[in-house]
């Protein structure tokens, strides 16, 4: 959620006209937006991939390991 406020934040700075003048910003391109828009949606998948793919390693590994009894 930190990500979509982040970009709320940064589109409001570069589009409002005096904001944007005082940050010495213009308004993105297509481009620019696109980038932007990958790296929020970045931030926010790639994290919960690993922790997917974590909990399904940690699963098979504990499915696959014998324990022999002491003695």
């Amino acid at each position: 959620m930190a990500a979509v406020g982040s970009l709320v934040v940064l589109g409001v700075v570069v589009s409002v006209p005096g904001l944007s003048h005082f940050f010495g910003s213009r308004p993105p391109g297509p481009a620019a937006w696109t980038i932007a828009l990958a790296s929020a949606a970045g931030s926010v998948l790639v994290p919960l991939a690993v922790r997917g793919a974590a909990g399904a390693l940690g699963k098979v590994h504990l499915q696959h390991t014998c324990v022999q009894p002491a003695g």
